[in-house]
C-alpha cells in the first residue's frame, strides 16, 4: 500500500512539473512569436484618438502614443477612469496634450455629442482607433433599442467613425484603425436583419455569437469604407489583438476557468496593443487599407469574410439602424 501511495504521489509530481514545464514552454513561444513594430515613428503634431482608453489595450495603446509626442484624446464611458488613465499617462509620458471626453458608445447621442465637440475644438484627426469593445451581455438593450454588444462594438463606432469624417479629411494623412478579433469566424449573422439576437439554443453561446458578430461587422466596415475612401488622404484597416488577459468576458461564466486560461494561455495587455500601435504608427502600411493584421502582419480577409454579398447589406442596414441623416451620409463623399 506505502508503495503504491509513493507511486501516486511520484506520478503526481510528474504530471505537475510537465504542466510547468507546458506553460513556460508556451510563454516563451508567445514572446518569441510577438512581433515587435520596429517602429520608431514620433508623432508630434499629430491628433490621435483612442476609444476605450481608461484600461487595457486602449490605456497602453494611448500610452506608446503619448510616448510619441501625439496629442491624446481618451474616448471613455468612466469619467473616474478616463481621469486616473490621464494622470498616469501625462506621469509616464511627461506629454501634457492628453486629456480625455465622454464617450458611451452605448448612447448614439453621447456618439453624436462627442464629435460635435471633436469637430469643433480639434482642427484635424490624424488617428482614430476604435478599441472600446464588451461582451457577454445578452439580450438587454440600449436606450437606442440596440442589443448592447453590437452597439458598442460596431454600430457605435460605425457612427463615430461617419460623424468624425470631416475632422479626419482635414489631415494630410489620417488611419481608421477598427479592433477586430478572430472570433469573427464563429459569426452567423442575419442576412435581412443584422441586429437580430443570434437564436442559439444555449443563451452563453448566443452572447458569444453577438460578440462574434460585432466583430466581423467591423471587418465588412473595414472593407466597405476602404473601398468608399479610395483616393482620398484616409486609410482603415482592422486587427485581431490576439489572445489578450482583459476582462471583457467577465460577464461569462466559469469566471474561474476563464481566468485560469487567459492568465496561463494569453499575452499581457501591453503585448495586445503591438498591432493597434503597428497601425498608427508603421510606414508600412502608409497606403494600405481595407485590410485585416494579426501580429504586425496582414491576413487574408477570405479567413473570415465568406460572404462578400453581405458587405453593402450590413453598410445600408448599418446606416438605418444609426439614424444617419443626409448630410451625415455625404460627408463620406
Amino acid at each position: 500500500m506505502i508503495i503504491l501511495n509513493d507511486t501516486i504521489i511520484f506520478y503526481e509530481k510528474l504530471i505537475q512539473i510537465f504542466i510547468i514545464i507546458l506553460i513556460i514552454s508556451w510563454r516563451i513561444y508567445l514572446k518569441l512569436r510577438i512581433k515587435q513594430t520596429n517602429s520608431y515613428t514620433y508623432l508630434f503634431g499629430k491628433v490621435v484618438i483612442v476609444t476605450g482608453a481608461n484600461k487595457g489595450i486602449g490605456y497602453f495603446t494611448a500610452l506608446d502614443l503619448a510616448k510619441r509626442g501625439a496629442k491624446v484624446i481618451l474616448g471613455c464611458k468612466n469619467e473616474q477612469g478616463a481621469i486616473l488613465a490621464v494622470k498616469k499617462i501625462i506621469y509616464k509620458t511627461n506629454n501634457k496634450n492628453v486629456s480625455y471626453k465622454i464617450l458611451n458608445l452605448m448612447s448614439f447621442e453621447s456618439i453624436r455629442k462627442f464629435a460635435m465637440e471633436i469637430d469643433r475644438n480639434e482642427e484635424k484627426i490624424d488617428v482614430l482607433i476604435n478599441n472600446a469593445g464588451v461582451a457577454g451581455f445578452g439580450e438587454y438593450l440600449t436606450e437606442d433599442n440596440l442589443q448592447i454588444t453590437l452597439q458598442v462594438n460596431y454600430f457605435g463606432p460605425f457612427l463615430l467613425t461617419r460623424l468624425l469624417m470631416r475632422s479626419l479629411k482635414r489631415s494630410e494623412s489620417a488611419r481608421i484603425i477598427n479592433v477586430a478579433s478572430h472570433m469573427a469566424k464563429f459569426a452567423k449573422i442575419p442576412k435581412f436583419q443584422i441586429d437580430a439576437y443570434p437564436n442559439d439554443l444555449i443563451d452563453n453561446f448566443a452572447k458569444i455569437r453577438l460578440y462574434a458578430n460585432s466583430k466581423l461587422c467591423m471587418i465588412y466596415f473595414t472593407s466597405a469604407l476602404a473601398k468608399k475612401l479610395k483616393g482620398n488622404n484616409i486609410t482603415v484597416n482592422a486587427l485581431h489583438p490576439g489572445g489578450v488577459q482583459t476582462d471583457i468576458f467577465k460577464r461569462l461564466p466559469f469566471q474561474m476557468f476563464i481566468k485560469f486560461i487567459t492568465k496561463t494561455w494569453f499575452m499581457t495587455v501591453e503585448e495586445g496593443c503591438r498591432t493597434s500601435i503597428y497601425l498608427a504608427t508603421s510606414n508600412e502600411v502608409e497606403n494600405v487599407s481595407g485590410k485585416m493584421f494579426d501580429n504586425c502582419t496582414e491576413v487574408d480577409l477570405e479567413k473570415y469574410i465568406k460572404n462578400w454579398e453581405l458587405e453593402d447589406i450590413i453598410w445600408e442596414q448599418s446606416e438605418e439602424l444609426v439614424c444617419l441623416d443626409r448630410m451625415e451620409k455625404n460627408l463620406i463623399n
